[in-house]
């Protein structure tokens, strides 16, 4: 149960972690749009 609970926590994790870098991406590609 132990190792099952950790990995949920890992995949929410990884979720988070590609949110944070969809965020990074969304917010770069705004910047160069607006350049263009």
């Amino acid at each position: 149960m132990k190792v099952y609970k950790n990995g949920i926590y890992r995949m929410i994790d990884a979720v988070f972690y590609s949110a944070k870098d969809i965020s990074k991406l969304m917010i770069l590609i705004d910047k160069y749009s607006s350049y263009i």
